[in-house]
């Protein structure tokens, strides 16, 4: 019985980087993250309860015995401490739909951690790593075929990205090309070592890291020779750290091969990441004095948003330096510096929900304490690689440290994403299993039984809140979404209106991405709806949006973007014969409490107004709207249309909505 849990905890285990990258449905309500958090929370509790059985069946648990294990529970403390002493819990917790790396994501990675680097032999890492090429292979597969390599049509709303987009999958190739060379290092047959070389190379030459435009014909070779900046792939930002890793890389290797001392070695290797953590210093600090600027001569220029949004980050730390505002919260510090020129500096993207820079969004989720931890993890990370590196002598446990100073600069424009954790903790969990060292809890007869009863009820509440709830909800939504009748909606709704009001993960920011599709899909066709007789249905339908907002505003009264979409689906229900406008303008006079820096609040008031009949103040609001930033254009045009509908009167003046804001 022991023997058949141990087998099966390992190839449960040896499942998770065989599935866990490449899942993606359309079924549930966010196609890529949600899928894989649910799979990951699933497995990793299974294998944690298999785990306790398996401690308890033999007389003793192992942990790891080491400081990597401390510092990563330190770190989650800090998580708890932060989220709870922070802006919203919940949402520290749970996260978002788009991204799922909230609280709960690193619980189920840390106990995943500590089973596989406790009982993870060296023959298992060779299948995890084995399991892990074949998973980025599938994963290329889609990279090549679709719209962004050899242009064949794609099956993926994301387009050619199982990972939603190039920048993520950017970051998961660039960690994946340098860790298969630990795959390289353990593997002893012929044909999987060819299968880690092809994925080597498969990666090198993925779209999202190599131009290609070379392989199409769309850029010559001699032009590329000549300015070399046109090999970068779609992933810039990753392109270029891969090809500086490389070249680091091959130093490393050179340095291993070398005769010297092994304490020689050892210093240089170390020596080297502080040269790169200098060269770090240098260029932030450089970026960090512009920051809240925008370059003149590239008005699209994305580093520009950047800079103003890590101006933004900066004042924000000032404020909470110590604990943070806790981690997932950061449009609950970005509302409060709201500046209208990222909106088209972002061609229309108004909305941040992360600093897009990793040292800021750290610091800002649990303040510089949390940071001292993440500091301590780095040496630790780096003692101990060196230190097997003395023991063992492979080259690998020399690249093990540059691995995560690699995936640091990567996330220097951008941020960490659930499968880019995922192969963090793979490091983690590896680096700690070399180590060898393990603490076993010895478990005495007499409480053996209980402590093989206590997991049962905790794993079914662990399924049922962590797994069920959230699978549920997001069939829920996905059905709603795909539902192509009023009726039909409304009975799904209904019928699942306890659940909806009490969503998991992301309530405000799945309401609103819901609502607002539904009104820019819907509101051009309004006339459409009033000739097919259908305007009651409808009516009934956005009247139980309204009722969902209604709910959900006690908690999100403070949120600048729930408050204005709120606003902007009673303006919309307007249309419809729903009369909520003065609640409407309510809503929006508290969002102008929170900031007047955005146009949104303003142009979703003007249109409010002019649908009561208020045209002189319409016109005021949308003149301020403008006045926020004359190069955006939905200001001008909505200031235009309200100034020209002025001069109608009565029944000749039609009535107004916005798609979207």
């Amino acid at each position: 019985m022991r023997t058949n849990i141990y087998k099966s905890i390992i190839g449960i285990s040896l499942l998770v980087p065989l599935i866990f990258p490449v899942l993606y449905s359309s079924a549930f309500f966010n196609q890529s993250s949600f899928p894989k958090a649910i799979f990951f929370y699933f497995t990793s509790q299974l294998i944690t309860f298999l785990y306790v059985w398996h401690g308890a069946a033999k007389g003793s648990i192992a942990i790891p015995k080491n400081y990597l294990f401390f510092g990563l529970f330190a770190y989650i403390l800090m998580l708890f401490i932060t989220g709870i002493l922070g802006e919203n819990f919940r949402q520290s917790f749970w996260s978002y739909y788009p991204h799922m790396t909230g609280i709960i994501t690193w619980v189920h990675f840390f106990i995943f951690y500590i089973v596989i680097s406790s009982i993870f032999k060296e023959v298992h890492w060779k299948y995890f790593f084995r399991a892990l090429a074949v998973s980025t292979i599938v994963l290329l597969g889609f990279s090549y075929l679709g719209p962004d390599g050899f242009r064949l049509s794609s099956i993926l709303s994301s387009g050619g990205s199982l990972l939603t987009n190039n920048t993520k999958s950017g970051m998961y190739y660039v960690l994946i090309f340098f860790m298969s060379f630990i795959g390289l290092s353990l593997e002893k047959n012929k044909g999987w070592r060819y299968v880690h070389a092809f994925t080597l190379a498969a990666i090198f030459f993925s779209p999202e890291l190599f131009n290609s435009g070379i392989f199409a014909g769309d850029v010559s070779i001699a032009a590329a020779l000549k300015n070399p900046v046109k090999l970068l792939g779609l992933a810039r930002a990753s392109t270029l750290v891969l090809w500086f890793g490389g070249v680091i890389a091959g130093a490393l290797y050179f340095l291993h091969k070398i005769q010297i001392k092994e304490n020689i070695k050892r210093a240089l290797a170390a020596g080297g990441l502080l040269c790169l953590l200098a060269l770090y210093g240098v260029v932030f600090g450089g970026l960090a004095l512009r920051s809240g600027s925008v370059s003149g001569t590239d008005p699209q220029n994305a580093l520009s948003s950047r800079l103003i949004v890590w101006d933004a980050a900066v004042k924000a730390i000032k404020q909470k330096p110590i604990t943070g505002y806790g981690v997932e919260n950061f449009d609950y510090i970005y509302q409060d510096y709201f500046d209208a020129r990222v909106i088209n500096l972002e061609n229309g993207g108004a909305w941040f929900d992360r600093a897009h820079n990793f040292l800021l969004d750290e610091i800002l989720g649990y303040g510089f304490a949390g940071f001292l931890i993440v500091a301590a993890l780095f040496v630790i990370i780096v003692r101990m690689s060196l230190q097997t590196y003395k023991e063992r002598r492979e080259f690998h446990y020399l690249l093990v440290p540059y691995i995560f100073i690699f995936y640091f600069f990567q996330l220097q424009t951008a941020f960490q994403t659930i499968t880019s954790l995922f192969l963090a903790f793979v490091l983690f969990a590896y680096l700690s299993s070399q180590h060898g060292s393990t603490f076993s809890v010895s478990i005495s007869p007499k409480i053996k039984n209980y402590i093989k009863i206590l997991p049962i009820p905790i794993f079914i509440v662990l399924l049922y809140c962590v797994v069920y709830l959230p699978l549920k909800q997001s069939f829920v939504l996905a059905a709603l979404q795909e539902s192509g009748s009023f009726a039909r909606r409304i009975e799904i709704y209904k019928a699942n209106e306890k659940s909806i009001k009490n969503l998991s993960i992301s309530p405000d920011q799945t309401i609103q991405n819901y609502t607002n599709k539904y009104i820019s899909t819907l509101a051009p066709e309004i006339n459409i709806v009033y000739e097919k007789n259908k305007a009651e249905e409808a009516r009934e339908e956005t009247a139980l949006y309204l009722d969902l907002y209604e709910s959900y505003y006690p908690r999100y009264k403070d949120k600048y973007k729930f408050l204005i979409y709120y606003a902007h689906t009673i303006n919309f229900a307007y249309l419809l014969g729903i009369d909520k406008l003065p609640k409407g303008e309510e809503l929006l006079h508290e969002a102008f409490q929170i900031s007047e820096a955005y146009p949104q609040a303003y142009q979703a008031l003007a249109v409010n107004l002019y649908n009561q009949g208020r045209i002189t103040e319409a016109l005021s609001y949308a003149k301020q709207g403008y006045e926020a930033d004359r190069t955006i254009e939905k200001s001008k045009e909505l200031y235009d249309t309200l100034e020209a509908r002025a001069e109608l009167h009565g029944s000749e003046r039609p009535l107004l909505y916005l798609s979207d804001l």
